[in-house]
């Protein structure tokens, strides 16, 4: 099992990447406007099958409950109940954060490279 928390660098490559994009190739304000909305939705749709398949392999591993309480030195028992806590807070957390992510990260790229544009002018 993993933890796919390192996947939201994904989203932040690609949210660089669109917004680089939108800026050299003069895309219309229309299409900006959807590529904003959409790529984020993107990002969090592949978000959430990454956490599905993460979880599910989680959900099969009969000793992870004792995996987790040894690897912190936990002093109580990890029950079944906390490990599915666990997949859907986390879960829930990382799929809204890539959304953000990916959408603040075009956001910025466009405002940085216009800015490099206009001064270069």
């Amino acid at each position: 099992m993993g933890f796919p928390v390192f996947n939201l660098v994904m989203g932040a490559i690609a949210g660089y990447y669109f917004g680089i994009k939108i800026v050299y190739q003069n895309i219309p304000l229309i299409k900006i406007e959807s590529i904003k909305k959409n790529i984020p939705l993107i990002t969090g749709i592949v978000m959430l099958l990454i956490c599905i398949s993460t979880g599910l392999i989680a959900m099969f591993e009969k000793t992870l409950g004792a995996e987790l309480q040894g690897m912190f030195g936990l002093r109580f028992e990890v029950t079944r109940g906390m490990i599915i806590a666990i997949i859907i807070i986390g879960g829930m957390t990382l799929i809204v954060s890539q959304y953000y992510l990916t959408k603040i990260v075009i956001i910025k790229t466009i405002k940085l490279h216009i800015s490099l544009v206009n001064n270069a002018l």
